[in-house]
């Protein structure tokens, strides 16, 4: 349902891709699904999306979901300008360490905003 609002905001639809990360890592994709899925702890790094819209190369309306596959206060950090442009007041989430535990952020003007927490905390 958040897509198709996203869509008719006038953002371009997008491609689904999934990745999956354990241990540290980089999340590569700026739509789609990460799955965090390591026995240990996973220390993810997320890039700032890049401002404007998709059909000017930038990432404005792209959702990215981060879920948590295995019971870990996995960590998902987004440096500069931090979720929802808090700087280093938001730029680490941390989930509860259940599985299922959840992120969703949407790119929006050179941020990610997030949109939805279920067991993440920002700080």
């Amino acid at each position: 349902m958040l897509a198709e609002q996203v869509q008719q905001l006038g953002y371009a639809p997008f491609e689904v891709q999934n990745l999956s990360i354990v241990g540290a890592g980089v999340i590569g994709i700026k739509n789609g699904v990460v799955r965090l899925s390591a026995a240990g702890v996973v220390n993810a790094t997320l890039a700032a999306p890049i401002a404007g819209p998709q059909s000017a190369g930038g990432d404005d309306g792209k959702i990215l979901t981060i879920i948590s596959e295995s019971a870990q206060a996995h960590t998902v950090t987004q440096a500069a300008p931090g979720f929802n442009g808090g700087g280093a007041a938001s730029d680490v989430g941390t989930g509860a360490g259940a599985k299922g535990d959840t992120l969703i952020a949407v790119a929006l003007g050179g941020v990610w905003y997030a949109i939805q927490l279920k067991g993440y905390t920002l700080a």
